[in-house]
């Protein structure tokens, strides 16, 4: 199989390390409420994973306006 030589772009990377990121978090929430992956994850600690992620978000954002973050660049939401 012939390897693909095409470099990726930094926002391609970026979203990369973001989905390994994303399904680290999951995996670790899971772990916390005392499940593994070897079985399917309840519904209802799925929904408490998915509250938790809300929550990080929201206070990420919270904590990037607090900070007064005037670069575009370093904005999550450019």
């Amino acid at each position: 199989m012939q390897k693909d030589n095409v470099s990726k772009t930094a926002t391609e990377s970026y979203l990369d390390n973001t989905g390994d990121l994303c399904k680290a978090m999951f995996i670790e929430g899971a772990r916390v409420l005392g499940f593994s992956l070897e079985a399917p994850i309840p519904r209802d600690a799925q929904e408490k994973i998915l509250l938790a992620a809300g929550l990080i978000a929201n206070g990420l954002a919270a904590l990037l306006d607090a900070a007064g973050n005037s670069d575009p660049e370093g904005d999550v939401y450019h």
